[in-house]
């Protein structure tokens, strides 16, 4: 979140001109861009956010959720109850 915010700023005293649309396109390429954790960058491939208002809301989720998504699942966030070391299958009789 602090890095979008930060382009935000950036965006906003190196292009002063520049229009607000064109300006909010140059800041959601040079975040996606710029990404460099390994999950984020891949939910943000596989769900790229259509504007600067959907990247914040995204960013801040991955932030809350520690960027933690279930690989198998694109879209759904991993949650596990399972503490300590348990069997991860077990036998039904």
């Amino acid at each position: 979140m602090e890095y979008l915010s930060v382009l935000r700023r950036l965006a906003r005293l190196g292009f002063p001109e520049e229009a607000k649309k064109d300006r909010e396109n140059r800041i959601l390429g040079r975040f996606l861009a710029g990404e460099r954790d390994p999950m984020a960058k891949v939910f943000l491939r596989l769900q790229p956010p259509k504007d600067l208002a959907a990247l914040e809301s995204t960013s801040t989720t991955l932030d809350q959720t520690g960027g933690g998504m279930n690989m198998t699942t694109p879209g759904i966030f991993a949650v596990s109850g399972k503490t300590g070391k348990q069997p991860a299958v077990r036998d039904v009789k």
